[in-house]
């Protein structure tokens, strides 16, 4: 998969920043892709991952949670979809993966 350049323009009221190696060797995330990111009301699971992913053919927004051995991915509104093992969310994580209480956008999250 080519790396992804994606702007605010692409998602109204999202901004852009660069994955760091912390994402390496999840799925097809690799360092370097453009991620988007998003101050949000609802806070996510603790670890949990902000992801565009593929559901059903459907592309949603949501939290890639996994608790034991299944993987979910939850909306925020808390309601989750399990996804079947980790091959599948390799296969469903399509385009962005970020951490929204991470480094300097821990603090826009928290402020808004």
């Amino acid at each position: 998969m080519p790396n992804q350049t994606l702007t605010t323009h692409d998602y109204q009221g999202w901004r852009s920043r660069t994955a760091g190696p912390e994402l390496e060797g999840f799925g097809d995330i690799k360092p370097g892709y453009t991620l988007l990111c998003q101050a949000v009301e609802y806070r996510p699971p603790q670890d949990a991952n902000l992801v565009l992913a593929v559901v059903d053919g459907e592309e949603r927004f949501g939290w890639l949670v996994r608790n034991g051995d299944t993987w979910y991915l939850e909306n925020q509104h808390g309601d989750r979809r399990a996804l079947p093992g980790l091959e599948a969310v390799r296969e469903v994580v399509v385009r962005v993966m970020f951490d929204p209480y991470e480094g300097e956008d821990a603090g826009t999250a928290a402020a808004k």
